[in-house]
């Protein structure tokens, strides 16, 4: 388990020890590089007034590829970096409607060969990759990520 910790002294002096003023500023934004599941933040006198759930970075490559079977991009790999006990499920969808449905917890690391749920060479298109991400002992669900490649002959 990584522990990530940010220690803060807002305002003069934090109360007890000489700390950076930030009084004037107003508002302090938090970005974290990594979903993480267990986040606890400690502030003396400031208060917290929305926390904004951010989409985790979803990488697919190629963009564009052929699942024809000659060995030359045969699939398309969809990467994404998530913590431990996150679960996630990726939708693929065409003109015709969700074509495959893979579900899994972690690290996401996705090959996709072009073939719908009964093992058949989806049609040549746009299709869409969305992934979920939901945290089940937070009971929170990160915003949906979305991406697109191309299926060619």
């Amino acid at each position: 388990m990584r522990t990530t910790t940010l220690a803060f002294k807002l305002g003069a002096g934090a109360g007890r020890t000489p700390g950076l003023d930030l009084s004037h500023i107003g508002e302090v934004a938090f970005f974290l590089e990594k979903p993480m599941r267990e986040t606890t933040l400690f502030f003396d006198r400031i208060a917290l007034s929305a926390v904004e759930l951010r989409p985790p970075d979803l990488s697919v490559a190629p963009a564009t590829f052929s699942p024809n079977g000659d060995g030359w991009q045969d699939e398309v790999v969809a990467r994404a970096d998530l913590a431990e006990g996150l679960r996630w499920e990726v939708t693929i969808s065409g003109d015709q409607g969700e074509v495959r449905k893979f579900v899994g917890q972690g690290g996401l690391d996705l090959r996709w060969d072009g073939r719908d749920e009964g093992g058949e060479v989806v049609p040549l298109g746009r299709y869409e990759i969305a992934l979920r991400v939901t945290d089940p002992d937070a009971g929170a669900e990160l915003p949906r990520c979305i991406s697109h490649v191309e299926v060619t002959d």
